[in-house]
Order: structure tokens, then C-alpha cells, then sequence
């Protein structure tokens, strides 16, 4: 969802040496339909998921790109990102969304209390609190 995109392409952006989240609209716009989904829902879904990643980002252990670290990380975003929608049609939409992704996604409701039960892991909206959870579970840097 955040690859590359030609529309991107065609605005000669200087390139960054910062992060930077990239959502093309084009995929959004693709997504939503195959999924009869609204748009709002898949790009919210798609920039949680993605800032859920600018937590974990750990620089220096970043290159240990694992299967199991992948099975944790993908699947932590997808439950950080469900966490944030209250609504049942938008939970709905967003389980729908995750059924239909890879395996190493799928495990998010594993980081749900209750699972399914509308109790989130991450009781807390705070980016630092949601910070210090992640870093419990060795997903941050030290």
C-alpha cells in the first residue's frame, strides 16, 4: 500500500533521508474497491498501520529482518491500527481487510484483550504510553 506510485514519481520530490510515510491513492482507490469498503477506512486503516511501524522502527536492529520479528511486527501494526476505529461497521471493514492479507498479518488479535470482545490491548490513546508497550515487548529500541 505504500510502495511507489507514478503520481508520486511525477512530482520530482527531493529525496529524504527522513522517514516518510508514502500512500499512494491510487491503491487506496484500488483497495477500497475489491474490498467494497469505504476509502476513509482503508487510508485510515493504512496510515495507523504504517505510523504502528514508525514506533517499532529500531535503526539498529532493523536489519534483522526475520520471519518471526516480520509475524510480530505486521501483526502488532494491524492490532494497533484496529485498536484505533470504534465503530462495528469500521471493525468490521478492517477485519475483513486483514483476512484478506498474508499470514504474518494475521495474528493481530493476539495483541487484543478479549479478542474480538471490543477490549483493546492498547487502552490508552498515548503515543508514549502505546511507546512504552511496544518497548515491553521488545519491539522498540532500548
Amino acid at each position: 500500500m505504500c510502495g511507489m506510485s507514478p503520481i508520486i514519481d511525477d512530482l520530482n520530490l527531493p529525496p529524504t533521508h527522513e522517514p516518510a510515510i508514502f500512500i499512494t491513492p491510487e491503491r487506496v482507490v484500488n483497495w477500497s474497491n475489491e474490498m467494497k469498503i469505504k476509502k476513509v477506512i482503508i487510508f485510515d486503516n493504512v496510515l495507523y498501520h504504517e505510523l504502528a511501524h514508525a514506533l517499532m522502527d529500531d535503526k539498529k536492529t532493523n536489519n534483522t529482518n526475520t520471519w518471526w520479528r516480520n509475524v510480530i511486527e505486521e501483526s502488532f501494526a494491524n492490532a494497533m491500527s484496529y485498536s484505533r476505529f470504534d465503530s462495528p461497521e469500521e471493525k468490521g471493514s478492517i477485519i475483513q481487510c486483514i483476512q484478506n492479507q498474508p499470514v504474518e498479518y494475521r495474528g493481530y488479535s493476539l495483541f487484543i484483550e478479549g479478542r474480538g470482545s471490543g477490549n483493546h490491548f492498547f487502552s490508552h490513546p498515548d503515543p508514549d504510553i502505546m511507546f512504552h508497550e511496544l518497548h515491553y515487548l521488545g519491539l522498540t529500541a532500548k
